[in-house]
């Protein structure tokens, strides 16, 4: 196999996708041991896979309270499998996914909310929605609706 192809190239190269910051030299140990930044790259990498399985587990676990109609539960779920995901291009379509899913259980959660005369709680959730998807149409109009003196 290609130097380039073993275990430890493949790290390297998966976390400088990840990592448009990353090293690009690689410096390997000696005999006396030590870590190198191969070393380095592959725990990085796995410690990313290990969080994009969380985040994974975290956006089922949020499915099924949104399924139960536990929207609060489902906005703590979806908030940490946000929280988890990595930031990059590599993951944008997971992250998009989940950030929608997130605002659709934090409007709903605060449409209970406002009907509960909490509006300040529900005020709340729709502006953590509109800080993470700016021109959510629904929490733009349940805000609107929630400045209503007839609501």
């Amino acid at each position: 196999m290609h130097p380039s192809l073993t275990n430890h190239g493949l790290a390297a190269a998966f976390l400088a996708a990840l990592t448009p910051w990353a090293p690009t030299t690689t410096s390997f140990a000696g005999e006396g041991g030590g870590s190198s930044t191969v070393d380095i790259a592959e725990r990085e990498v796995i410690r990313r896979q290990q969080r994009v399985s969380q985040a994974q587990e975290e956006e089922a676990s949020g499915d099924k309270a949104m399924a139960d109609r536990d929207y609060e539960a489902a906005v703590g779920h979806y908030r940490a499998a946000l929280d988890l995901i990595p930031d990059s291009d590599l993951f944008q379509d997971q992250r998009q996914r989940v950030i929608a899913k997130y605002a659709d259980a934090s409007v709903k959660l605060a449409q209970q909310r406002a009907e509960g005369g909490e509006y300040d709680a529900a005020r709340t959730l729709l502006n953590n929605v509109l800080a993470i998807d700016p021109g959510n149409r629904r929490a733009e109009q349940l805000l609107e609706r929630l400045e209503d003196p007839e609501w």
